[in-house]
């Protein structure tokens, strides 16, 4: 089990996207891995051998944090990567990651997600609102090739490892969040682990696919819906992030 990775990807079906996310996880410099596909629905048709080994649950209609702990739970590791369906990881993805977690201060360890190349307008219209200040605050270097930092922030769980033992040792997911799960839970870390580390490197970046524009309008809509529970006064202006979108609306 050494250095070994269980890469965990949450999906409704077997479709184009996945497929096409497992065919660049085939190209993955690391070898010691598995990747662990979590399906609401028994899949119609078969998928093609790749060079690693896939493990497939089923588990109904569930949301992404009880997916992502059941999968963790049961397939053991020293590594656990997080990884969205409609992502993809560049070849020295796991291979750098693994080597900053080499360094026991560190505890989380991930980088930009940022789009395909041959992305729609509209889609990419959806990531230069999430690269604006005035919609993501100073969270918008999650969307660019950023230097490296040592953050206080949330990563998004499309692109987020860490150690299997760190992950259980907190409970995971709050599997009653249906949203804004990837914040509740760096946010719980923050406040039990004593000199907190997490690494944002531009390293271990993937590319992940844009919803269109609309799509990201209703997206924004229903985070609104937590917009209480996601603005923290405690963190300063750090914690008013969630009320910026707002706010600039109000100012146009």
């Amino acid at each position: 089990m050494a250095g070994s990775v269980n890469i965990i990807i949450p999906s409704i079906k077997i479709d184009n996207e996945l497929i096409k996310c497992l065919n660049n996880v085939n190209k993955l410099k690391y070898k010691n891995f598995t990747v662990t596909i979590v399906l609401d629905e028994i899949p119609k048709k078969s998928l093609k051998k790749f060079k690693f080994k896939i493990n497939k649950m089923i588990v109904g209609k569930v949301n992404m944090s009880k997916k992502r702990n059941m999968a963790v739970k049961k397939f053991k590791s020293k590594f656990i990567a997080f990884l969205d369906s409609d992502a993809c990881p560049t070849a020295g993805w796991l291979t750098n990651a693994t080597n900053h977690l080499s360094d026991k201060k560190i505890h989380i360890v991930g980088g930009p997600n940022i789009p395909f190349k041959n992305q729609s307008y509209s889609e990419k219209i959806s990531h230069y609102c999430k690269r604006s200040f005035f919609i993501t605050g100073h969270l918008n270097y999650r969307k660019h090739m950023s230097p490296k930092r040592i953050c206080n922030d949330w990563l998004e769980s499309c692109n987020v490892i860490m150690r299997r033992e760190f992950f259980l040792k907190f409970n995971g997911m709050n599997e009653k969040n249906y949203f804004q799960e990837d914040q509740e839970f760096f946010d719980r870390l923050r406040k039990k682990v004593k000199n907190f580390k997490v690494l944002f490197t531009p390293d271990v970046f993937v590319y992940h696919k844009e919803r269109k524009v609309i799509k990201f309008l209703l997206q924004r809509l229903a985070f609104g819906t937590a917009l209480l529970e996601a603005t923290k006064l405690n963190l300063g202006i750090k914690g008013l992030i969630p009320l910026f979108p707002l706010l600039t609306f109000f100012s146009f």
